[in-house]
């Protein structure tokens, strides 16, 4: 049984002192002057309530300065997970060479240069 992705939500919300207080218990935060993004591994209950969801298609009214804070979290993600699975990852890239060189020595073979 395959194990399902958790995937991370944006949220948004406006700035108050609460808000600035409920968020800072989240790994991944930005305050502004007018609004708060956040991101959290997979589904919160309690901020689907109160908070408003980012989704994808509401993404295009990020400013530049959000889009490099979300990138630079999942740059950080992405270099969490590529750490802690090194040895699979290692194992399936000496796989994929191996498959190549192959694949190149029977094309070679095909047109008779091997």
């Amino acid at each position: 049984m395959s194990k399902r992705k958790v995937r991370y939500r944006l949220y948004a919300l406006e700035t108050t002192m609460e808000n600035i207080e409920v968020v800072q218990d989240e790994r991944f935060y930005r305050i502004t002057p007018t609004y708060i993004l956040f991101y959290v591994k997979g589904y919160k209950k309690k901020y689907n309530k109160c908070y408003n969801t980012i989704s994808e298609s509401e993404l295009s009214y990020l400013t530049d300065d959000d889009v490099r804070w979300l990138l630079d979290c999942n740059t950080v993600i992405i270099a969490e997970e590529t750490a802690k699975h090194r040895e699979q990852i290692s194992n399936d890239m000496v796989l994929m060479v191996d498959r190549l060189e192959n694949a190149l020595r029977e094309e070679k073979a095909k047109d008779g240069q091997g």
